[in-house]
């Protein structure tokens, strides 16, 4: 099954298991939650956020870091701005 990633309020990332069975929030002000945002894509299907613009290349996680880190990755971008 995907795992889909999104990004919440305040630079938090919320992670899905398998339909949604675990999640895990990371800070992306915090670099040990960063380093897990990374090993979390490495390993995943699907990438799903609605960041705020430059959010994510701030904390190293925009779309040329994440095919770096996962070529198959599926990026899904949804901006509310």
């Amino acid at each position: 099954a995907g795992r889909p990633l999104q990004t919440v309020a305040g630079g938090v990332l919320e992670w899905w298991f398998d339909a949604g069975t675990a999640r895990v929030a990371l800070d992306l002000g915090d670099e040990r939650d960063r380093e897990q945002a990374r090993r979390l894509v490495a390993g995943a299907d699907v990438f799903l956020e609605a960041a705020s613009p430059g959010e994510l290349a701030r904390a190293g996680l925009d779309a040329a870091a994440l095919r770096r880190l996962n070529p198959r990755l599926v990026h899904v971008s949804l901006s509310p701005f």
